[in-house]
């Protein structure tokens, strides 16, 4: 059996209080793994214990695809651009810069 790439993004609880949203990828070999490969990586994230009772909705979780994780990272470079532009050039478009004179 091999492993699948899951991503999970949502909601985080602990002791069923709400606690943030929250976004995280693992390598697994079921959905059952990847939220407890999830659920680890975020209590280590927030120096928690191990035994921690934190709790992640498997209605969060998805199987990545491909194409799934091509668009994350077309995204991600969007992101980082339009960041870039804003924060030098004070617009978000390279268009709007062309124009700014």
């Amino acid at each position: 059996m091999g492993k699948s790439k899951f991503m999970y993004k949502g909601p985080v609880y602990i002791f069923d209080k709400f606690i943030e949203n929250w976004t995280g990828y693992t390598w697994a070999v079921s959905e059952r793994k990847a939220l407890s490969n999830l659920s680890y990586s975020w209590k280590t994230d927030h120096k928690l214990l191990p035994g921690a009772n934190v709790k992640l909705d498997a209605d969060y979780l998805s199987e990545v695809t491909a194409i799934d994780d091509d668009r994350e990272v077309e995204e991600y470079h969007q992101m980082n651009f339009d960041d870039l532009m804003r924060d030098v050039y004070g617009c978000t478009t390279y268009n709007q810069k062309l124009h700014m004179g």
